[in-house]
């Protein structure tokens, strides 16, 4: 419940302006781990392992640290919930393009139908009412994580195969903005 309560606060101020993030130097290593380890019982519940892997050269991107939890959580939080019992997910870090580091949560759940891409980021949005009675949630979570990752400097999609399993990715700088350039980002199948 408290959850549900930050959630409409933090969206009540993204939609008002009023959001802002200071972003620094944040160990990207250290976040994925803190947020694992606050999940991993309810993965355990279902069975679910939870893999990562931080290379050295991705420890560290430009970010707020909490709101770098917080969309971790979220996306991992969607990964556990929709896969099945007994399925593994991965959280994964890599370089990508210049000067960012690019964060997939991947799992082996339902999937999502592709005349659905396109609305999945979309505020108070879960894809079938059925979801929402099997599973739960508001459907704020991934429209939060969008917001929060673009106030972060980068961009989020996702790739999925309806009944193989969803990759939601993220891209975040690696340096302060003044020190790189501002480049376009070579997204797959945005849903943004």
């Amino acid at each position: 419940m408290l959850r549900l309560l930050n959630d409409v606060l933090d969206y009540s101020k993204i939609v008002s302006g009023e959001l802002e993030i200071p972003v620094s130097l944040v160990n990207l290593e250290r976040a994925v781990q803190s947020v694992v380890a606050k999940y991993r019982p309810y993965a355990k519940r279902k069975g679910q392992e939870i893999s990562v892997t931080v290379p050295r050269v991705c420890q560290y991107v430009m970010a707020n640290d909490l709101r770098l939890c917080q969309v971790l959580g979220h996306l991992l939080e969607n990964a556990i919930k929709f896969s099945p019992n007994q399925r593994s997910i991965t959280i994964r870090a890599s370089e990508y393009d210049s000067g960012y580091v690019r964060v997939d949560v991947v799992d082996h759940g339902i999937g999502i139908k592709p005349e659905d891409m396109g609305l999945l980021f979309e505020d108070f949005r879960q894809l079938d009412s059925s979801f929402t009675r099997e599973y739960g949630g508001a459907g704020m979570g991934l429209a939060i994580s969008k917001h929060l990752v673009e106030l972060q400097g980068g961009v989020i999609w996702v790739e999925s195969e309806y009944g193989k399993g969803s990759t939601f990715s993220f891209v975040l700088p690696r340096a302060a903005a003044s020190n790189r350039q501002t480049i376009q980002l070579a997204i797959p199948h945005t849903s943004a």
